[in-house]
């Protein structure tokens, strides 16, 4: 059991390095960019590189990532570029809200299983 836990414990690291990873690029790699939205379709393009260079934009994606994640680790998530707030304050103001929902959905899931499994069984 011990060994078990370890395994999983293990592979639960690499599979969330994995994931951020593929969303992060995801995110960067999507038709637009973050300094657009923030600044307006109007925005100059020296407005825009200078945004991009203020908030280490113009730096390459891998160096992004590892600035990004060494931040996110000590739960910096840094500012929102939409509405110049902390991201951090904002997800724990919603996190009780989340983690309700998330349980209700558990619930109802957990429910809805036993119910069709025991109605596969007969």
């Amino acid at each position: 059991m011990i060994r078990l836990i370890l395994i999983r414990l293990l592979t639960f690291v690499p599979t969330v390095i994995v994931a951020s990873m593929v969303l992060f690029v995801a995110v960067n790699v999507v038709p637009g960019s973050a300094s657009k939205a923030a600044l307006g379709i109007y925005a100059t393009p020296q407005a825009v590189k200078r945004f991009e260079h203020q908030h280490g934009l113009d730096r390459p994606l891998v160096i992004q990532y590892v600035e990004w994640a060494g931040k996110a680790v000590r739960g910096n998530f840094g500012m929102s570029f939409q509405n110049a707030v902390a991201v951090g304050p904002e997800v724990k103001k919603r996190l009780p809200v989340t983690l309700q929902l998330a349980g209700m959905a558990f619930l109802v899931a957990v429910g809805l299983a036993i119910s069709l499994g025991a109605l596969a069984g007969f």
